[in-house]
């Protein structure tokens, strides 16, 4: 299931990076920023359960 959901997550940041955003470093703090964020909630929705 988290895999699922991660997997979800990488498409719609993909998504964004390629339509929305075009700074390469941009880019990179984006998807550090909100990759790590996803990370955190999928890790505590985890631990909740």
């Amino acid at each position: 299931m988290k895999v699922l959901l991660y997997a979800l997550w990488a498409v719609a940041l993909i998504l964004v990076n390629k339509y929305l955003i075009d700074p390469l470093w941009g880019q990179l703090l984006f998807t550090f920023v909100t990759g790590g964020a996803v990370t955190a909630v999928a890790t505590k929705m985890g631990n909740s359960k």
